[in-house]
């Protein structure tokens, strides 16, 4: 097998096989990448069993096969690199030797046929997205995805289509993130009326991939594969097992509380007074009275702090404790300039949604503080 291929190209592949690579493993060849020649172009393959990537980049094939050498060093060896012919060439024993101007490379690889292909998706009933409505829809949830493995049916957020949209919901036990889109272009698509389980690990792929690359993409699912492709690359990952919790008994109806204010300055209050919480969980107060939201935080080895923000609020006077991070995180899921904060009483789960947004709405459980 022999290359030559742009370093721009060659650095963009690796790059994208780095969250999927496994450093370390007792599987080695999980810590490669793959190159396989197809015509005037270089594919190039990653997986850890559970998410596996596919991309194809333009290249001078001079000699067709394929090998497999370790994703992070050649990475960091064209990373550096720019617009420069890279040519790379598979020796004896499944070394493979990494040119580029003047500088040489010798990397050991391994052999091609004991790369775990990816499974076949030729069955996969597609349908174009948008991809800034999925990359919205992943970054207004993903903050609430668990990362406790022993609650592995929280480790992925839950999407499924209801009514012509799609809804992309998770949560962790203390919080709920919940968004709807009508992010169908083309094709009817898979019906998900059941709703699918798309693995944390996937999402923060599929996010990277959406965040570097502009236009629509294709996804569908087929048995427990979870098929996504935008232009050259192609991500397939395999789906959660286990049944997702009914979020609907979560989220609360219509609230006797409910307070409008600033989302940023909400949110830059709470950034300060968290640091003068006492536990680690972050706990603060918001005591909410006519027309002002009082945040408040003590600690006694630091002090105490209390700022106040101006609401739109007639009722009597609240008093709620909550986590400081996961108000950071859910207003910072939002764009918009206020925020709508409901609650029930100062035991009952606070709801925040952007004003003039009903498609988003995130839950956190209250604190006793």
């Amino acid at each position: 097998m022999e290359f030559v291929i742009e370093s721009d190209n060659l650095a963009k592949g690796l790059y994208r096989a780095q969250g999927i690579v496994e450093r370390r493993t007792a599987m080695p060849i999980l810590s490669n990448v793959l190159f396989e020649t197809v015509d005037d172009s270089i594919k190039l393959m990653a997986t850890d069993l559970e998410v596996g990537m596919t991309c194809r980049h333009p290249a001078e094939v001079k000699q067709a096969g394929s090998l497999t050498v370790n994703a992070r060093y050649l990475y960091e060896i064209v990373r550096g690199l720019k617009n420069q012919p890279v040519h790379v060439k598979k020796l004896e024993n499944n070394w493979a030797q990494v040119r580029c101007g003047s500088n040489e490379y010798k990397l050991l690889g391994m052999p091609a046929e004991d790369f775990q292909q990816l499974p076949d998706i030729s069955d996969v009933e597609l349908v174009e997205v948008s991809g800034d409505d999925l990359q919205q829809m992943i970054e207004k949830t993903s903050f609430a995805v668990s990362t406790d493995e022993s609650r592995y049916n929280l480790n992925g957020s839950f999407l499924e289509k209801i009514d012509g949209k799609y809804r992309m919901t998770a949560t962790d036990g203390h919080r709920l993130a919940m968004v709807e889109k009508d992010m169908a272009s083309g094709g009817a698509g898979p019906s998900l009326k059941e709703g699918i389980l798309i693995p944390r690990k996937g999402l923060v792929e599929m996010r990277r991939i959406l965040e570097a690359e502009e236009g629509a993409v294709k996804i569908g699912h087929h048995g427990n594969n979870f098929v996504f492709i935008q232009a050259e690359v192609t991500v397939v990952m395999r789906l959660l097992e286990g049944q997702f919790p009914d979020y609907r008994q979560v989220v609360p109806g219509e609230q006797k509380v409910n307070v409008k204010l600033s989302r940023k300055e909400l949110m830059e209050s709470l950034r300060r007074v968290s640091v003068f919480s006492s536990n680690k969980n972050l706990g603060l107060k918001l005591v909410i009275s006519k027309g002002k939201l009082l945040v408040t935080s003590s600690n006694p080895d630091m002090g105490e702090a209390r700022e106040q923000i101006d609401v739109e609020y007639g009722g009597d006077e609240m008093t709620v404790g909550f986590n400081a991070k996961y108000l950071i995180d859910a207003l910072s899921a939002m764009s918009e300039d206020e925020v709508m904060v409901s609650l029930e009483d100062d035991l009952s789960p606070g709801v925040f949604r952007p004003v003039g947004d009903d498609s988003y709405t995130c839950v956190i459980m209250p604190m006793r503080i």
